[in-house]
């Protein structure tokens, strides 16, 4: 059997918060414990570096890779900040995915975003505190596939409104 890989991301920004939380020893061992053996940190300019704390998880972080896409495709979960882009990201994906909005942002738009996707079962939101508890509790395979991206509807809208020129034959 493959490699089970958790990728965390914090997008563009920081979250020492959430990096901290999730590289905590108890969830290195829940984690461990449903099946993972991998745990790959993309931490932005945050200032907190990840350690194999207990050594149950081999784990590595990196700042930014424009490939980061390909972790979201390589990993079997996804433990997110809630930023629409990594959201949108890893959904599109079909990952299982844990998001955690940051409480000290204000005009808190990332709580609204994974309230409103975790109501309809595409993703766990919790906070950093409750992480573990989180990881410990919830079964994932019950979360509902993001539906996939209709890429003709913008168009068919557009030219519904604003049909395109009729082009006459000149005889």
């Amino acid at each position: 059997m493959g490699t089970k890989m958790v990728f965390v991301t914090v997008g563009t920004t920081s979250f020492d918060d959430m990096v901290a939380a999730v590289d905590a020893d108890e969830v290195h061992t829940i984690l461990k414990e449903k099946g993972y053996d991998e745990i790959l940190f993309q931490i932005g300019r945050g200032t907190y570096e990840p350690r194999a704390l207990n050594g149950t998880l081999s784990t590595s972080f990196y700042r930014f890779n424009a490939a980061y896409k390909d972790d979201i495709r390589r990993a079997s979960l996804v433990i997110s900040h809630a930023g629409a882009g990594s959201i949108m990201d890893t959904l599109v994906e079909r990952k299982h995915l844990v998001v955690i909005p940051n409480s000290k942002l204000m005009d808190n738009h990332q709580e609204e975003l994974a309230g409103a996707l975790a109501e309809r079962h595409h993703l766990v939101a919790t906070t950093c505190t409750l992480l573990a508890s989180c990881l410990k509790a919830v079964d994932l395979n019950t979360l509902e596939p993001y539906p996939d991206v209709d890429e003709a509807a913008f168009p068919s809208f557009v030219d519904s409104v604003a049909p395109p020129p009729q082009h006459s034959k000149q005889a």
